[in-house]
């Protein structure tokens, strides 16, 4: 039998939420403000983030087809392998492919980050792409895209 409101399995803590219709089975999120389930926390900034990138993005009529962790880089550096999803990928009419990372401002230092976004650049250049690390507009930029 398949999962209804009536019958569905909550995961502790999510009792209360499950009859919103904002979250997805098992209790996950679907989007959208608020509180999420089963905790007094607001939603990650991550989505946030990604989600100014997208509405930015969108304004710019070169792009023909944005998708959303496409696919997995594996490259050996340095003797080891190491992989890596990117946040995006963005093909603009001319056919130029950027593959777009997502990442808040005070994580950019961190030597592991930095790391990744380094053989991550040259992975794409190699290929013929651009490649493009996305933080916090400035604090106005999303309410001027969402007007």
């Amino acid at each position: 039998m398949p999962p209804t409101p009536a019958n569905r399995r909550q995961r502790p803590g999510c009792e209360d939420a499950a009859g919103s219709g904002r979250l997805g089975i098992h209790g996950r999120r679907r989007g959208g403000r608020g509180i999420r389930a089963g905790t007094a926390e607001p939603p990650r900034a991550g989505p946030r983030r990604r989600l100014a990138w997208l509405l930015l993005a969108d304004r710019d009529s070169r792009l023909r087809r944005i998708v959303s962790q496409p696919f997995q880089l594996v490259a050996r550096v340095e003797g080891a392998a190491r992989r890596h999803v990117p946040d995006f990928v963005a093909v603009r009419e001319d056919g130029l492919v950027t593959v777009v990372d997502v990442k808040p401002r005070r994580r950019l230092a961190d030597e592991k980050v930095a790391f990744t976004f380094a053989w991550t650049g040259q992975v794409a250049t190699a290929h013929g792409w651009a490649f493009e690390v996305f933080s916090e507009p400035d604090g106005h930029a999303p309410r001027r895209v969402l007007a």
